[in-house]
């Protein structure tokens, strides 16, 4: 029974100094990071990003899956296959290379919407 406990559930904590020492459910230790702040460093700037609460943080999260499954796959796949077609042909035709230039960067939309995602990066940066 308890090996159905999942590991946050099961973190006892024991204290080995000052820094406590948790467990997880296969008795690996884990410890917490520690932060120091000080009062003189409070002219430091920080990122948006560092000053987004994690609740924003798995809003954009969200937003960037629902892109990336529901605009840029689909945009993605069509300009790939245009892309195979079309890329022999600008070979020889310099007119197609523009064409096929465009077609690899919205190829690689997914991507980029993937490390938006990753990186819980807002649409617009007030």
């Amino acid at each position: 029974m308890w090996k159905l406990a999942p590991a946050l559930l099961e973190a006892a904590a024991t204290s080995h100094g000052t820094t406590p020492v948790f467990y997880d459910s296969r008795r690996n230790p884990y410890q917490l990071p520690q932060f120091h702040q000080s009062v003189h460093h409070s002219s430091v700037q920080t990122s948006p990003g560092q000053l987004s609460s994690p609740l924003t943080q798995c809003v954009w999260t969200f937003f960037w899956l629902a892109v990336m499954l529901f605009i840029a796959l689909p945009i993605g796949l069509i300009s790939c296959q245009l892309y195979v077609l079309l890329s022999p042909f600008s070979a020889f035709m310099s007119c197609f290379s523009f064409v096929t230039d465009l077609l690899l960067k919205v190829a690689h939309m997914p991507s980029r919407c993937a490390q938006h995602m990753v990186q819980a990066k807002p649409l617009f940066s007030l």
